[in-house]
């Protein structure tokens, strides 16, 4: 058996969390604690599987699987800032998964879509806009404008009226689409599109 784990902050702190994760030599143990926290991920969608075509349960599982894997939780492992607030990586990407993955984990698991979407305002409130992109702890600066403010007015329609209990200020929330509508090269293109267009219909 080999034990080994992985850190973003230093091989001292690899060490550790491998202490921590697996304390023990104790393969059976392991193995059992990751079927129970999968079955727990997939098991919040129930299907008849009697009734239902095995191949698309198949599909439905497997995206769900996928869908459970990334953004990815890395609190404690970033290498940029010391933060109160969850770290996730592996936003990939914004401009895709804002109509796809976000909404699924809004339904499925709110809670854990909550500290994402508390990761993207603290991106911005260390970089002055709400991250696009972020793979391997590295930003992507791919598209213009964030879509990631989609993800965070999905979030306050969804659950603003709990949005402290689920650890999401929302003033923080709120400065941070603020901020990033102004501020950000494509959101002041698209912005300067609408005066055009606005300007055009005046002169007409």
């Amino acid at each position: 058996l080999a034990r080994f784990g992985v850190s973003f902050i230093s091989s001292q702190q690899a060490c550790a969390n491998a202490e921590q994760e697996i304390p023990d030599w104790d393969w059976d143990k392991v193995e059992g604690a990751s079927r129970d926290a999968w079955e727990g991920a997939l098991g919040r969608v129930e299907t008849d599987l009697q009734q239902e075509n095995a191949t698309v349960l198949e599909l439905l599982y497997s995206s769900l699987y996928r869908a459970s894997l990334v953004p990815a939780n890395l609190t404690d492992e970033n290498p940029y800032w010391t933060s109160e607030f969850p770290f996730y990586d592996s936003l990939f990407c914004s401009w895709d998964t804002f109509r796809t993955v976000h909404p699924l984990l809004s339904i499925t698991s709110p809670r854990d879509w909550a500290e994402i979407v508390s990761a993207y305002i603290d991106g911005w409130r260390h970089r002055g806009f709400i991250p696009e992109c972020r793979a391997n702890t590295k930003a992507g600066f791919v598209q213009g404008g964030s879509d990631g403010m989609p993800i965070l007015g999905d979030f306050s329609v969804k659950y603003g009226s709990v949005a402290k209990e689920l650890g999401v200020p929302t003033d923080d929330l709120y400065q941070a689409l603020v901020d990033t509508a102004e501020n950000t090269v494509g959101a002041l293109s698209f912005r300067c599109e609408d005066v055009v267009l606005e300007l055009s219909r005046t002169d007409d």
